[in-house]
C-alpha cells in the first residue's frame, strides 16, 4: 500500500488517475491529520491521528487501525525490519525524520513507541560520523559519547554502526550494525517542510 501524502496534489492525482485508469484495483493510505496551531495563530492540518483512515480504488473512505499512531506524542513505531539507511529514508519519504530524543520528554515519547516493537532494538537517528569521530543525531547535532542515555559510555564505536535503542529498561542507546534490521520510530514533521 502507497502513502499519499497530500503535500504535492498533483502527484497525488496523478497517481489515482494511474491506477484507476490501470484497472488497478489498489488502496493507498492518505495522511488525514491535524496539528497544534503554529506560532502565527493558524492551524496546520497535518499531526496524524489515532484512528487512521486509508482511500480505496473507489474514492472511499475506509477505517484502518494497524498504525501505531498517537495524536500528542508525534511519534510512529514502524513495524517492519530495516537497515539504519533503509529506516532513515522511510521516514523522510513518509513521516519526516527518524526520532530525535534531545530531552528527557522526547526520550520517554519514543520508549513508549520502542515497547511496543516486535525487535530489541528499535533505530532512531543516531549515526557515528567517521570523519567527526563522534556521534550526529540526522539533524546534524551532536551527541556526547558519555550521554546517561548511552549503554556503555564512551566506547569506541567501529565506522559502521548507527545508534539504536533498547525497549527494555529504560531504553538506553545502543551501538548496533549499521545492516542489521529492527523497527524503527519516526518522527511526525508537519507544515511546510515536510
Amino acid at each position: 500500500m502507497r502513502l499519499v501524502s497530500g503535500q504535492n496534489l498533483d502527484e497525488n492525482e496523478e497517481f489515482i488517475n494511474k491506477t484507476v485508469e490501470g484497472g488497478r484495483n489498489l488502496e493507498w493510505w492518505i495522511g488525514l491529520f491535524k496539528a497544534l496551531p503554529i506560532s502565527s495563530g493558524e492551524e496546520e492540518f497535518c499531526s496524524l491521528n489515532k484512528t487512521c483512515a486509508k482511500l480505496t480504488a473507489n474514492n472511499n473512505l475506509a477505517k484502518d487501525n494497524s498504525v501505531d499512531v498517537h495524536p500528542t506524542d508525534h511519534m510512529v513505531l514502524v513495524k517492519e525490519r530495516k537497515t539504519w539507511e533503509e529506516a532513515l529514508l522511510h521516514c523522510r519519504r513518509n513521516y519526516g525524520e527518524l526520532a530525535m530524543m534531545t530531552d528527557e520528554h522526547e526520550q520517554r515519547k519514543v520508549l513508549a513507541r520502542a515497547k511496543m516493537a516486535d525487535t530489541d532494538y528499535v533505530w532512531v537517528g543516531l549515526h557515528f560520523s567517521c570523519f567527526f569521530e563522534e556521534w550526529l543525531w540526522v539533524n546534524g547535532h551532536w551527541v556526547a559519547s558519555d550521554d546517561q542515555h548511552w549503554k556503555n559510555r564512551n566506547e569506541r564505536p567501529d565506522c559502521n554502526v548507527s545508534g539504536a535503542m533498547q525497549k527494555t529498561g529504560k531504553g538506553k542507546w545502543v551501538k548496533r550494525p549499521s545492516e542489521d534490521r529492527y523497527n524503527f520510530v519516526c518522527a511526525v514533521h508537519c507544515g511546510p517542510n515536510k
